[in-house]
């Protein structure tokens, strides 16, 4: 049931963000047009790191990978998907509520994807995936706590150096997913 639950979210959710990229993009290029100025959000650690936008889909295939064994424990990724569920629900309705300016070098095509949009600030799913498959690692004892922080981290890092995410969209996400983790469990 949780499978056919978490397939008919993605779809859901591939639609919606269809909706909010093409409604934001329509916004953003408009006033572009209008010489009207594009805000830009001041981010510190975008400040402070390196650019590195072109190494996006390392940046996903890490966090993937982080992931993957949640495969061998079925038990565990039921629950994973479960709580997954829950968060990006959660995220589905953060991210559309206020739609923050896309990073200049994010093209939207015409078919958005499941790991990449442009616009879907405020609540990051890449640290969503990676920070609850660490805490229900660390629970189950499959890694150990400072292995559990490394990986949250280097998804951290890579959500800001590839400008997928604002900082603030890893703390929301960290909030969000503790609260989840603690009350669904």
């Amino acid at each position: 049931m949780i499978y056919l639950l978490f397939a008919i979210y993605i779809l859901v959710y591939v639609v919606l963000s269809r909706i909010t990229d093409k409604i934001a993009d329509d916004y953003y290029s408009s006033r572009i047009r209008s010489g009207k100025v594009v805000p830009k959000v001041y981010d510190i650690l975008h400040r402070h790191m390196p650019e590195w936008h072109e190494y996006n889909t390392v940046h996903d295939m890490i966090t993937f990978g982080m992931v993957l064994p949640m495969f061998v424990y079925p038990r565990i990724f039921q629950r994973y998907l479960r709580l997954l569920l829950i968060v990006f629900l959660i995220r589905t309705v953060t991210i559309n509520m206020t739609i923050l300016p896309k990073y200049k070098g994010c093209v939207v095509k015409q078919y958005s994807s499941v790991l990449r949009t442009c616009y879907d600030k405020i609540f990051s799913g890449h640290f969503a995936w990676v920070f609850l498959a660490a805490l229900l690692y660390v629970e189950n004892g499959i890694v150990s706590i400072y292995t559990a922080i490394s990986m949250v981290m280097v998804v951290a890092a890579g959500a800001i150096v590839t400008r997928d995410h604002y900082t603030i969209d890893l703390f929301v996400s960290l909030l969000v997913c503790t609260l989840v983790y603690q009350n669904f469990s």
